[in-house]
This record gives C-alpha cells, structure tokens and sequence, in this order.
C-alpha cells in the first residue's frame, strides 16, 4: 500500500501515452517529425505531473495512506513538481525547434501575441520559471518564501487556460482532452482546498504554549490541549502555527517527541 501512490503515478503516465497513441490517425505521423511528437509528449505527462503536484500537496489523508506517510507525500510532491516542469520546458524547447529555421514561425511560441491560446502557455511557464527561481536562489525569510509558493496557483490557471484553448490534433481527440482536463480539475480543487479552506476544513486542534526550551539548535515546545487531544502516534510530525505575541503565524513542521499517554 506504502507504494501504491508512485503505481497509480505510473498508470497515469502510461495512460496518457495510450491515448496519445490513439489520437493520431496514422501512427507513421510520430516518426514524421519527430520534435513535434517530443514535444506533446512532454506536453501531456508534464501536465498530469503537474496536476499530481498539486493533488500531492493538498494534505488529503487518503493520499498520506498511498504513500505511507505524509513526509513520503512531500518527497514524491517535489519529485513530480521537477520532473512536471523539466517536461513542460522541454515542450517549449522541443516545439521551438520543430519550426525551425523559421524565425515568423517560432517567435510567437516565445513572445506574448494575440493568440491567446498560446501566450497563455508562455505566461504560465514564465510564471513557473520566476517561482523556481525564487525558491532555489534567493534566500528570504521562511514566511516570505512561502507566501511566493502559493503563487503557483497562478501557473496553473494560465496552464489551464493554455490546454482550454489551444487547437492542435491532439486537443480535436476527446478522451485525451477530457483526460488532461479532469486532471487539472483535481489539481485545481486541491490547490483551492488547501489555499483557502483547509483551515476551515482541515482537522485542527487548538494547544496553549507552555514552555520552550532551546538545547542546541533545536527548539523542544510543550504544549498542552486546551480542548480537545490530539490523537497520534510515536515519531509523527505535525504543523504548528502560533496565534498571538511577534511571531509570525505560517506554519512549520514540528516532530512530536512525546507519548500519547502524556498530556504535555
């Protein structure tokens, strides 16, 4: 069960290829031009990865149970993130050098025009780019960095709105299309659930601050409920945000060091 969740990833991928094989009315077409055929490849899987990004970062439970763990999640989350956005570049990459020697043919794959169905897909990939960037090479504030994340959101909608609109022979063939858009539908719902209503939704449990105790560079809490108890097990983690006082209120990861028969 542990490692069910990389099996459905799998099945995911191998399906896209099924159906992209499918779309094309003569299979001598993918060895026709081979870039163009590279090049929605990657297209295709760089979007269900992407979608699965998402999905992976939502914090469903029934996803934790898929991959054994939600630390598990997070790695297999930034696994698909790389591998989604390495693909989508190359979509560009490749589908750039499918045109030429024409520079009127591949300008607009690169600059923002009237056509809409693809500046789409140039904004969304720039905003990825931009983000990425931030993230690997420039050292903010944790609470900074974080609130630069959940831009991604904004990628994915122009991404979304690319694949809406966008006219090729793939986007003609109904079973693939409705494939890659349920997928980003998911992608959008989890991304909406766990930027704006996981708060509201998400299981959470109010403990006061009791002490905190510094021994080298780690910091060890105590807390203790002020409702209702936690239930958990050895060895978990949870995210703590803190309300009052000048700390700031994001969320970090904190391993729990204590038994669940203590009520500290």
């Amino acid at each position: 069960m542990k490692k069910f969740g990389y099996i459905l990833i799998v099945f995911q991928i191998v399906t896209t290829l099924g159906l992209f094989m499918l779309s094309k009315s003569d299979i001598s077409i993918l060895t026709m031009s081979p870039y163009l055929t590279l090049s929605q490849v990657s297209s295709l899987v760089g979007t269900i990865l992407l979608s699965d990004s998402f999905i992976l970062s939502s914090r469903f439970i029934w996803i934790e149970a898929l991959f054994g763990g939600l630390d598990k999640v997070y790695k297999a989350h930034a696994i698909t993130s790389a591998v989604s956005y390495l693909l989508l570049l190359h979509h560009l990459i490749l589908l750039v050098v499918s045109r030429l020697p024409s520079i009127s043919a591949t300008l607009p794959l690169v600059i923002p025009g009237r056509d809409m169905s693809i500046t789409w897909g140039i904004f969304s990939l720039l905003t990825f780019t931009l983000l990425i960037f931030i993230t690997l090479y420039i050292d903010l504030p944790y609470h900074v960095w974080k609130s630069t994340h959940e831009w991604m959101g904004l990628g994915l909608l122009f991404g979304s709105l690319h694949v809406i609109f966008i006219k090729s022979d793939i986007a003609r063939f109904w079973p693939l299309r409705l494939w890659i858009l349920v997928s980003l539908s998911f992608a959008a719902t989890s991304y909406i659930y766990k930027r704006f209503l996981y708060r509201l939704l998400g299981p959470t449990f109010t403990y006061i601050l009791k002490d905190i105790r510094r021994v080298g560079d780690v910091h060890e809490l105590t807390l203790i409920p002020k409702n209702h108890k936690l239930s958990f097990i050895p060895g978990q983690f949870i995210f703590l945000n803190h309300h009052g006082g000048k700390i700031s209120r994001e969320e970090h990861p904190f391993s729990i060091v204590s038994t669940p028969y203590q009520d500290e």
